[in-house]
């Protein structure tokens, strides 16, 4: 603590605390659009939380409804933004709905930064360095309207190329770009093996595509 002394010193001369650099009571996930059938999520939600609780051996009180998040006035961000807190030592790869892409362990931040660019159908978006994939799932899902792109047959692994099958996406060792309609989704990384990260997490999305 010696070295931060004098960072700490500044600190409280400027009102801030040490408790505020403390890790946060809660962790967080989203849900993913088209999860249940009907993309009026209310119910469907209601059911995906009762069998996080089940599987993570919670009372329903333990989850809350990050409500600043997705109350959007656009549909397709509201619906594409739901997050919800538990408590931060629920392991949550323990609940069944994490394991197979139905919610994803997301921090807020990062839907507040998803929230901010104010993605909409028809829309073009870069998201620079995209892996580990969370946010470019999230912009997806509101560029998307919850529809399902079809492929355009790409596949030629030769040339280092992939696309998932029923999606409008194509990745390289560097890019990874979906397309929609008259949206278009474009994510970079530096990384080919980071790339296999986002390219995962795309598939098992859509499974519930």
């Amino acid at each position: 603590m010696e070295r931060w002394k004098g960072t700490l010193e500044w600190l409280s001369s400027e009102g801030v605390t040490p408790a505020a650099f403390s890790p946060p009571p809660k962790r967080y996930f989203r849900v993913c659009r088209n999860c249940h059938t009907d993309d009026n999520c209310s119910d469907g939600d209601e059911l995906l939380l009762r069998e996080v609780c089940d599987d993570l051996r919670l009372a329903p009180s333990a989850l809350t409804r990050v409500k600043w998040l997705g109350s959007s006035d656009s549909f397709d961000q509201a619906q594409s933004l739901r997050f919800y807190g538990l408590p931060a030592d629920a392991p949550l790869l323990r609940a069944r709905p994490a394991r197979d892409g139905r919610i994803y362990g997301m921090d807020v931040a990062s839907g507040a930064a998803v929230a901010a660019v104010g993605a909409l159908p028809g829309m073009r978006v870069l998201d620079l360095c995209c892996s580990p994939g969370g946010k470019l799932h999230a912009l997806f899902d509101c560029l998307s309207s919850g529809g399902s792109p079809k492929s355009s047959g790409i596949d030629d692994p030769a040339k280092g190329a992939y696309l998932i099958p029923g999606w409008g996406i194509e990745a390289t060792s560097s890019r990874m770009a979906c397309k929609y309609g008259r949206s278009e989704l474009h994510g970079v990384d530096v990384s080919m093996e980071r790339m296999h990260v986002c390219r995962s997490l795309l598939e098992k999305a859509l499974l519930w595509r």
